[in-house]
């Protein structure tokens, strides 16, 4: 789950005919297009084991956190395992894990993503059943109902008187507003 810890059990037996010592583990995920890149880098921890003896095997276990911002989708895990050869200068890498896992979100009591994508579907309908409205309310088309409403609006407005001023509007100069410019008349 996305957030949480995976854990991986992992054993390792000694097949060969010398001793070895296993040193870190280390674990990465990959994106399932592009395989050769990382999406996230788990920390390497070290082993601390004894030199594994020929058919001897270990069994240990290696937690992974994972990020909460990590989508939710399918994953390739890598884990690797680096060990030492009895020799000291000897170092080799052998691949644990190398398979695909599933990521998902916790299941919650209360989705709000849903909620909110719910909330945006219901706003989408109530606009267009309103611009529905106003359509059939412009076209006549809601009955008689809309036409009365019109009706009565306009004996209202009918029966309003209006104010209206007494003073008398001094004569205005059409071209007062181009007084000092280019434009003037009186100026040519």
């Amino acid at each position: 789950m996305v957030g949480k810890h995976i854990a991986a059990v992992i054993g390792v037996r000694n097949t060969g005919d010398e001793g070895f010592n296993t040193t870190v583990i280390q674990a990465n995920l990959a994106l399932l297009s592009e395989p050769s890149g990382n999406v996230m880098n788990f920390t390497g921890n070290s082993l601390e084991m004894p030199e594994l003896q020929k058919d001897e095997e270990v069994t240990f276990q290696y937690f992974m956190p994972l990020h909460p911002s990590l989508p939710t989708r399918s994953f390739y895990l890598n884990i690797n395992l680096y060990s030492q050869g009895a020799n000291a200068d000897v170092f080799f890498v052998k691949q644990a894990f190398n398979s695909t896992i599933d990521l998902i979100e916790e299941p919650t009591w209360i989705d709000l993503q849903l909620l909110g994508l719910y909330a945006v579907f219901a706003g989408v309908i109530g606009l267009v059943a309103w611009g529905l409205r106003d359509f059939a309310v412009e076209r006549g088309l809601l009955g008689s109902q809309a036409s009365t409403t019109k009706n009565s609006s306009r004996a209202k407005s009918s029966t309003v008187k209006r104010k209206t001023s007494n003073k008398k509007a001094a004569p205005a100069d059409q071209n007062e507003w181009l007084a000092g410019t280019i434009a003037d008349k009186v100026k040519k």
